[in-house]
């Protein structure tokens, strides 16, 4: 605990593992559409890691120190990237599972550069958070949701019938603003409902 990251968007320090990961390998051939350099198209790397565009929103985080107190976390997760927080306090942004586990975490909010558009909050009329919605950014978080995605379709997991699909899927559900700002919209479960 104790982290001075809240509301801050920052490039990921990327580790030596993070190239060859399953998650950033395809992210340094992945031009940007439109941003280019003297070297040639920016990359989706490229911009995670010079580009202050991954959203921290948290005050507690594990430490690369505390990670390498335990042996048995790199048996399970791969340190990809790090940043620091306002104080310079280091933290763990990106982890991937070791050894082919199908792992995947981030510290900050890849989602939040395409879905939530909270440049201003009704009855106060100043940001809530500073997100950023460049091209890059957006980019960015694309990059993720796909790779997520993908990882998604690896699941053997099928439903027998579309009726049996349709009733699983959250368009069930009904979303709620009641935590915005810090979410412009979620869904909310009740423990007791399929």
């Amino acid at each position: 605990s104790g982290f001075d990251s809240e509301n801050i968007s920052l490039p990921l320090n990327l580790t030596t593992a993070a190239r060859s990961s399953r998650l950033f390998a395809d992210a340094s051939r992945i031009p940007i559409q439109g941003m280019m350099t003297r070297e040639g198209s920016t990359t989706v790397l490229q911009a995670l890691e010079s580009l202050p565009i991954t959203l921290n929103n948290h005050h507690q985080g594990v430490t690369p120190s505390d990670y390498s107190k335990n042996p048995k976390l790199p048996n399970v997760v791969n340190i990809l990237s790090t940043n620091r927080d306002r104080k310079g306090k280091e933290f763990i942004s990106t982890v991937e599972g070791a050894k082919g586990l199908p792992v995947w975490a981030t510290q900050f909010h890849p989602e939040k550069n395409i879905f939530e558009q909270t440049r201003a909050i009704p009855k106060h009329w100043w940001p809530y958070e500073q997100i950023s919605h460049t091209r890059a950014a957006v980019a960015a978080s694309q990059y993720m949701a796909n790779f997520f995605v993908d990882q998604a379709r690896g699941s053997s997991h099928r439903y027998e019938t579309a009726e049996e699909e349709w009733k699983a899927l959250v368009y069930q559900k009904t979303t709620t603003t009641s935590m915005a700002p810090g979410f412009a919209q979620i869904y909310t479960f009740r423990g007791d409902e399929d």
